[in-house]
């Protein structure tokens, strides 16, 4: 636990996320993200940080957007598993349309 979820359990602070839970899609954040909230992408639910939600929304939405021929050169500067996250939910819009 950091010292930042000690003093919120501590002090009674009530927050909407959890702030004693990893963020699931990236294992080295730094700094370690404050809260992770449960974020649906296609039939999947994750508990993520605030940035890696936005990141994979933006990636989806490129992906929506170039009908899934985004480069690689483009793909890669989002991580692996934002890729991997955001591909699964991409996929999972195209089927359902």
């Amino acid at each position: 636990m950091t010292l930042i979820a000690e003093a919120i359990r501590r002090h009674g602070v009530e927050i909407e996320g959890e702030h004693d839970v990893d963020c699931e899609c990236s294992l080295f954040h730094s700094p370690t993200p404050l809260l992770v909230r449960p974020v649906t992408f296609g039939d999947q639910t994750y508990k993520l940080c605030g940035v890696c939600a936005d990141n994979i929304a933006v990636f989806v939405a490129l992906m929506e957007s170039s009908d899934g021929s985004l480069p690689w050169s483009l793909r890669r500067e989002f991580g692996n598993r934002v890729r991997e996250i955001g591909t699964q939910a991409w996929k999972h819009r195209e089927s359902h349309q």
